[in-house]
């Protein structure tokens, strides 16, 4: 007697004897299947750190690449680059310039932004690669500044807190 592991080793041996050479057809034909349709993406930044070189922040993707990671900052000049890091590969988000409104409270030291603008995705790793894809950014900031003297808002020194949220609407295809 075999026993029940035996017997599903056998079987198991039977199966990847008789599936061959269309089995293997069918993972390499699924494995290059393009996978295109609306994505969305959120990133959330709590610290300034964040934009400089090496710097993260969390990302969020719900469309048809869904999953979570990070988005680590490229470079930050006039736009955004990044490297988002998901299971499986990564890709290149390239942000916009973008443009929008700004507000500094005086008598509270918070600074408001909301800005809108264009972006990218390309240069895919891993299950990622060949990835291609464009749609519209909206971001909201809010920074609180400390209180200087004189009921001032200085921004030459770090800020009490931050938040930027991003969200990325478009569509992809990989």
């Amino acid at each position: 007697m075999l026993g029940r592991k035996g017997s599903l080793l056998a079987i198991a041996a039977a199966l990847l004897a008789t599936c061959g050479a269309a089995c293997s057809q069918a993972t390499a034909g699924a494995a290059s299947k393009l996978v295109s349709g609306h994505e969305e993406f959120q990133s959330v930044v709590t610290s300034v750190s964040s934009f400089d070189k090496g710097g993260t922040s969390s990302l969020i993707a719900t469309g048809v690449i869904g999953g979570g990671g990070l988005a680590v900052t490229v470079a930050d000049s006039a736009t955004w680059t990044a490297i988002v890091k998901l299971p499986g590969g990564s890709f290149r988000l390239f942000e916009s310039g973008g443009s929008g409104t700004h507000h500094l409270d005086k008598a509270t030291c918070i600074f408001t932004q909301h800005t809108n603008g264009t972006f990218t995705v390309s240069h895919g790793t891993g299950k990622y690669a060949g990835i291609s894809g464009r749609g519209t950014y909206h971001y909201d900031w809010l920074m609180a500044a400390p209180h200087g003297p004189s009921g001032s808002c200085p921004f030459n020194v770090p800020p009490v807190a931050i938040q930027q949220i991003t969200k990325f609407s478009g569509t992809v295809s990989y």
